[in-house]
């Protein structure tokens, strides 16, 4: 049932800083216990391109990551992991920037029902079908080899239309991802102006129940200043603007000075060199990471910054890989 699980012991063993290592506690936990696993997200943003995203897996596993000017970092329940925010083709296993990756489709979920996805990859319209106030529309790539069906609802109330449904149809090369299917439920307006839907049902092909639900539970600005603490780089012994206050013997590994630092519980400090330390300094982030952020955020008043908290993701059956 979790054939990748021998590996991932073996990648994680001897190394508490291991990015996989909250991981492999959540699915032991989820062996042990035989229950679906619950994770609760919580995302902040700014029109600059910078973010922190936490994630939680009570009571097994907490990780927080976060990309600012000059530091990106990773929080774990014993250590903080910090690195260069952006250091090109050199980027190590296990920088935050990949983190983007997890909690951006989310975003796109509950923001525009998937849709900026579906354009990213097909942007040429095959047809569109009207039913009363549903419609339905076959889109696909130039090569004609990705093909998607979107189905949706004119709200005459709205004035817009909302995205019920995106069924992937055509997939290159990988006929078991066909029919996977995304179910948008529950749109509301949100305090900008736009919409936000606040339920996402996800089937795999050929399922009647879903496999994971993704539920949330609320987007509200926050000021500057609070911002500015929350993506700070977390200190052992200091207070956390989100977790609190932090152990002191909090473990840091920093890949910009290629060390591993810790304070044991008799007060000695030990420094050791990391062996694979990447040969990189902080530099400031590249323009064209912004600019994606500044496109989805478009329709936001200028300069807000904002939190989208507590997002649930439910996993109504046992799998190991977690997209």
């Amino acid at each position: 049932m979790y054939p990748d699980i021998v590996a991932l012991r073996q990648r994680v063993q001897g190394r508490p800083e291991h990015p996989e290592r909250g991981y492999l506690a959540a699915l032991e936990a989820e062996i042990k216990s035989g229950k679906p696993e619950t994770g609760t997200f919580e995302l902040w943003l700014d029109p600059s391109g910078y973010w922190r995203f936490n994630s939680d897996f009570e009571p097994t596993f907490s990780r927080d990551a976060a990309l600012g000017g000059t530091d990106a970092w990773v929080l774990g329940r014993d250590f903080v992991e910090v690195f260069a925010s952006d250091i090109g083709a050199a980027r190590p296993t296990g920088h935050p920037g990949a983190e983007r990756n997890v909690f951006w489709p989310m975003v796109g979920r509950f923001r525009f029902g998937g849709l900026e996805r579906v354009g990213a990859a097909a942007r040429e319209v095959k047809s569109v079908s009207l039913s009363g106030d549903r419609f339905t529309v076959q889109i696909e790539n130039k090569t004609g080899t990705l093909a998607f069906s979107i189905d949706g609802e004119w709200s005459p109330q709205a004035q817009r239309g909302f995205v019920k449904a995106v069924e992937i149809t055509r997939y290159p090369g990988r006929a078991d991802v066909v029919g996977t299917r995304e179910i948008f439920l529950d749109w509301r307006p949100s305090a900008d102006g736009g919409w936000l839907c606040d339920k996402v049902d996800l089937y795999k092909p050929g399922q009647v129940k879903p496999w994971r639900r993704l539920f949330l539970e609320g987007a509200t600005e926050v000021s500057a200043a609070d911002f500015k603490a929350i993506i700070a780089t977390p200190r052992p012994g200091d207070k956390d603007a989100v977790r609190g206050a932090l152990p002191g013997t909090l473990m840091v590994v920093d890949r910009r000075a290629g060390e591993r630092r810790w304070v044991d519980m008799n007060g000695t400090t030990h420094v050791e060199p990391l062996a694979d330390a990447p040969a990189a300094t902080s530099s400031p982030l590249v323009s064209t990471r912004a600019l994606g952020l500044t496109i989805l955020f478009s329709g936001l008043a200028a300069g807000a910054l904002w939190y989208w908290h507590r997002v649930r993701a439910v996993r109504t059956r046992k799998l190991f890989r977690v997209p």
